[in-house]
């Protein structure tokens, strides 16, 4: 069974830029090699070359237009190991000046990889990764992503996952853990990567 990063892009541009993207995106049922076909890239025999792009799967694409410029939300999957080809997509002629600023969050929990290049957090200000057991062991496992501490004990206070007297992660931590077993409390921080793809490369 394949081990996937998930990714979540926003990309900002040109109108004209991100629609062309997003629309070669939205009409390829997730498969990256039909967006690229999409865009009128040819692949033709170059398949080695471009074997990790057409390993990902892009899904969900969102535009969100402003005054002079639109922004483009979508996911990536892509099994087995940390890749992805957004930054050969800024450099094709068509794109080049035109898409102009990428940020992303990508995670793959099993190796715990949490990383951002949005180090201003303008679409992802969240810097922690909570993670515990669920009271209902059929349940699935509790994600929860906070800005800092204090965000997070609020939302494990908003969802009663806590006593309302626990009010730290030290505390919080001895009880999920004397609760469910030893480190059954994990609290990870986001990376912060000033290259926006430090891993990928």
């Amino acid at each position: 069974m394949a081990t996937y990063t998930f990714t979540t892009y926003w990309v900002e541009g040109t109108k004209e830029a991100v629609h062309q993207l997003h629309d070669a995106i939205a009409n390829a049922d997730g498969w990256t090699s039909k967006a690229f076909e999409n865009l009128g890239i040819n692949t033709e025999g170059k398949e080695d070359e471009y074997s990790g792009w057409f390993r990902a799967e892009w899904h969900n694409p969102e535009v969100v237009d402003k005054d002079d410029y639109s922004v483009l939300k979508f996911e990536e999957a892509y099994p087995w190991e940390r890749g992805t080809m957004m930054p050969d997509l800024f450099e094709e002629e068509r794109f080049e000046g035109k898409l102009t600023h990428l940020y992303y969050y990508a995670e793959e929990r099993d190796s715990g990889l949490f990383q951002t290049n949005d180090e201003e957090g303008k679409y992802f200000p969240n810097r922690l990764v909570i993670s515990m057991p669920p009271e209902d062991e059929d349940d699935e496992w509790i994600w929860m992503y906070a800005k800092d501490e204090a965000d997070a004990v609020r939302q494990l206070h908003e969802e009663n996952l806590i006593p309302e007297a626990l009010n730290d992660f030290a505390s919080i931590k001895q009880y999920v853990d004397e609760k469910f077993g030893e480190d059954s409390f994990e609290v990870a921080k986001i990376q912060e990567v000033y290259h926006p793809f430090a891993d990928f490369m």
